[in-house]
């Protein structure tokens, strides 16, 4: 039998392996996280689990003592201003301290047990992460039990938004991209693909709809704005100087408002696409990666100024109530999407008519 470490309370095996027990729903969301953030290399349910306890577990509810020493703070402070005007009796302010945290405990502890065990699956912790759990003092909140807390840590993980949750595993990917703005410094910008760019950060910002984070800069080579989705490549910052002036906050600027964020690129195009009532009617109502329209012609055709992707994205789904007339090239290939999902049913299905 392996004997066990004790850290402050909490405890697992001298080799860092210990079961966990989520809810079903929160399996689910950790490996489609899993799928969405990872590269294929990090594909591991325990790297991937280390590395969202060890970045959420700062900010999480289910650090309890973190956050009751937080609000103790917090309420320390304003009662102590209040007290200097009043001379109200101090044991009053520390009982309304005690009231805040228990309060706060109290809530936090029922939703916890509201959160079934599933399903249980043994991972490794890293040392970063078995260090962090012998120097908590969450362990008097969880009866000594590492489990129990990483299971606290987990489940609230996978309640929070898709938005929340990618920029908790990107911490780091996000102190570099401020740190980088701050001291005025460039980036080296890696994509899963392998390609590398040279970019000055402007700032993080989210899509129209608040889906994913995206890094938006200025291109080091063309002086274009760009935007890369943070959780889909690597950064590193480097030596070259760095700083967006107002002429290019103008023009980005500008080009936000003429597209969302996630279709922020140097390759725009022309469009002029002819709507129907139908089309009409779907593009005042479809708001994901809608495109602004820069003028509307005769007989209800609107103009757009963006990628290619992005006309392709939003407008595919309309069916014959969108038809491109520019440029020829995207027509074709819009074109040739139908044609080939046409002819897939054909030969599925046979149809005579």
């Amino acid at each position: 039998m392996k004997a066990k470490c004790y850290a402050m309370g909490f405890y697992f095996n001298d080799d860092f392996r210990i079961h966990i027990n989520l809810s079903n729903y929160a399996w689910n969301i950790i490996y489609e996280d899993m799928f969405n953030f990872c590269r294929d290399e990090l594909n591991s349910v325990s790297g991937f689990i280390n590395d969202i306890i060890l970045n959420f577990y700062q900010d999480a509810n289910a650090s309890l003592q973190i956050r009751c020493d937080e609000i103790s703070s917090n309420y320390e402070e304003l009662l102590s201003e209040v007290n200097l005007n009043t001379k109200v009796d101090p044991s009053i302010l520390y009982s309304v301290i005690d009231f805040a945290t228990t309060s706060f405990k109290s809530k936090v502890i029922e939703e916890l047990n509201t959160y079934t065990k599933d399903s249980h699956k043994k991972i490794k912790l890293r040392n970063a992460t078995a260090k962090m759990l012998q120097d908590s003092q969450e362990d008097s909140y969880y009866d000594g039990n590492a489990g129990s807390y990483i299971k606290a840590l987990l489940e609230e993980y996978t309640r929070l938004p898709f938005i929340k949750r990618e920029a908790i595993f990107c911490k780091q990917h996000f102190e570099i991209i401020n740190n980088a703005i701050h001291n005025r410094k460039q980036l080296r910008i890696t994509t899963r693909t392998g390609k590398e760019f040279e970019a000055i950060p402007f700032k993080i910002m989210s899509d129209r709809l608040g889906i994913f984070n995206y890094l938006v800069a200025i291109d080091s080579t063309s002086r274009q704005p760009v935007a890369y989705r943070i959780s889909k490549v690597n950064l590193k910052i480097i030596s070259k100087n760095g700083k967006i002036d107002k002429h290019y906050e103008n023009i980005i600027n500008q080009k936000l408002l003429e597209s969302d964020v996630s279709f922020l690129t140097k390759d725009n195009i022309r469009a002029v696409i002819k709507l129907d009532k139908y089309g009409i009617q779907k593009y005042n109502s479809q708001l994901h990666m809608r495109p602004s329209y820069t003028e509307i012609l005769e007989g209800d055709r609107y103009v757009f100024n963006c990628s290619e992707d992005q006309i392709k994205f939003y407008f595919i789904k309309f069916g014959s109530s969108a038809v491109i007339e520019e440029p020829i090239k995207l027509a074709k290939s819009v074109r040739n999407f139908y044609k080939y999902a046409l002819d897939r049913y054909q030969k599925t299905h046979n149809f005579d008519d």
